[in-house]
C-alpha cells in the first residue's frame, strides 16, 4: 500500500524524543545536601535564579555552611536581616557568616541582652539581635543606621522588628522550620546578585 500524502495544512508532530541525555544548552548539577538531595538538569542561569530564592538545610551544620558561602560575597557596608521564629537556625547562620568572614564560630553568641556583639575578622561584623526590643522608639535609639551603613557587614536577627525599615537592608533571609525538621532559607533584598559568583561551589 501507497503511504498517505500529508496535506499541506496538516500538521507534522514529530515523534517524541525517547533519549535522557541533555540539550546542549544544558548542565547537569550535581547539588550538594544543603540544597537539594538529587540531581537536577537545568540550565545554569535557571539553577542560579532558584538558588538565590531557596536553600534547604538538612541540619545546622548545613546552614552555617550556607552563611559562609554567602560571607565570600559581602563587602563593608552590607546589611542582612535574619527572620524566622525561635529555634529556627537565625543564630547558626550567623556563627557560618562569621566563619566566612575569618571569625572563630565560638566567638558567636546571640546578643539577646547585649543587643549588639562586634566581631574582628577579615572584614568587621556587627551582630544584632532586636528579639528585646519590642517599639520603633527602642530600635531608634539603638541608632541601627550607624551599622547599617557603617564599615563593616551587620546582621540583624528577628529583622522583622524593622517594620518598614526592613527594605533598608541588602539581603533578607526568612528561615522557616520544616515539617521533617529541615530547614528552608529564602532569600530576597537588592544585592544578590554577588552570591551568585560564590555560590557556584554549592
Amino acid at each position: 500500500m501507497r503511504p498517505r500524502k500529508r496535506r499541506r495544512s496538516e500538521s507534522f508532530i514529530p515523534p517524541p524524543q525517547t533519549s535522557s541525555a541533555p540539550l546542549p544548552s544544558s548542565k547537569t548539577i550535581s547539588s550538594s545536601p544543603a540544597t537539594r538531595n538529587t540531581p537536577i538538569k537545568c540550565n545554569r542561569d535557571q539553577f542560579m535564579a532558584s538558588l538565590l530564592q531557596t536553600l534547604l538545610s538538612n541540619n545546622p551544620e548545613q546552614t552555617k555552611a550556607i552563611g559562609k558561602i554567602l560571607a565570600r560575597s559581602l563587602r563593608p557596608g552590607n546589611s542582612i536581616g535574619l527572620t524566622g521564629e525561635l529555634g529556627a537556625g537565625k543564630t547558626q547562620f550567623v556563627k557560618g557568616l562569621a566563619m566566612g568572614l575569618g571569625i572563630d564560630e565560638d566567638e558567636v553568641v546571640s546578643p539577646s541582652f547585649g543587643l549588639i556583639n562586634e566581631y574582628a575578622g577579615d572584614k568587621k561584623l556587627y551582630h544584632v539581635d532586636l528579639y528585646r526590643l519590642d517599639t520603633a522608639e527602642d530600635i531608634e535609639t539603638l541608632g541601627l543606621t550607624d551599622y547599617i551603613f557603617g564599615d563593616g557587614i551587620c546582621v540583624i536577627e528577628w529583622a522583622d522588628r524593622l517594620g518598614g525599615d526592613l527594605s533598608l537592608l541588602d539581603i533578607h533571609i526568612q528561615i522557616e522550620i520544616l515539617p521533617d525538621n529541615r530547614r528552608r532559607l529564602r532569600f530576597s533584598g537588592k544585592d544578590l546578585a554577588a552570591f551568585e559568583e560564590a555560590a557556584k561551589s554549592l
